[in-house]
């Protein structure tokens, strides 16, 4: 093969080697930006659960109190009973003790209970903002991951014509360039990349000066002294 021929081919491998990073780049990260935005996704749902199940908590107290207080009216309601037809100065005394000790718990249970329902009602305001915030980022997750899943498929219909004609200009090359281009793609994202202001555009070593000419001006075969990449010229307008 002509040598100028030779290295517009790997221009044109350099090229198509580049946009194939570019695809599979993307497809590694939407792939892992759908996993970020589930786990987010799961974080809120999570957030919201676990304030609703304090809510719950709170609720059940607040009913336990409730069956309390239920339970301490009906034997105040029965000792205040019994101290009416009573005529004993003890059994007065003993019942009016009972009833101030059960009045105090009463009083202690009527309290924690207000609290509670406080507390209960607040906890539900903020259980509707968790479960509106949750439910508005999964919307926004899927609305996200749509987009991603769209770029990924193209991407992924980029990759497979992409490996096909790279396959189709290795086939062209010399069997000796060919051979070192195949090691090459089995260890480096490229085998062919463009000079980027006298060095490799793959590793970023400088090349020699004479080196970074012939590759700038297309004059010879030029191979990176640092990684064995061919370096070639940006395609000419």
């Amino acid at each position: 093969m002509d040598e100028k021929i030779l290295i517009n081919t790997l221009v044109e491998l350099a090229g198509l080697e580049e946009e194939l990073v570019a695809a599979r780049g993307l497809l590694a990260r939407n792939k892992a930006r759908e996993g970020s935005l589930g786990d987010l996704q799961q974080e809120y749902s999570q957030d919201a659960d676990r304030v609703e199940n304090v809510g719950k908590a709170k609720e059940i107290s607040f009913r336990n109190r409730e069956g309390e207080i239920l339970r301490l009216e009906a034997g105040l309601a029965d000792r205040r009973n019994k101290l009416a037809g009573v005529g004993d100065p003890r059994q007065i005394q003993a019942l009016k003790k009972e009833i101030d000790i059960l009045s105090g718990k009463l009083d202690e249970l009527e309290t924690q209970a207000l609290e509670l329902l406080d507390e209960a009602r607040d906890n539900s305001r903020e259980a509707e903002t968790a479960r509106q915030e949750s439910n508005e980022q999964e919307e926004n997750v899927l609305h996200q991951q749509g987009i991603m899943r769209e770029e990924s498929a193209r991407a992924a219909a980029a990759e497979t014509e992409l490996v096909a004609e790279i396959e189709r200009l290795v086939g062209l090359l010399p069997s000796s360039v060919s051979r070192h281009v195949s090691r090459l793609r089995k260890g480096l994202d490229q085998s062919s990349v463009y000079i980027a202001s006298g060095a490799c555009g793959g590793c970023f070593g400088q090349l020699p000066t004479q080196q970074g000419i012939a590759a700038e001006q297309g004059k010879s075969l030029v191979q990176c002294p640092s990684c064995a990449r061919y370096v070639v010229h940006r395609p000419w307008r």
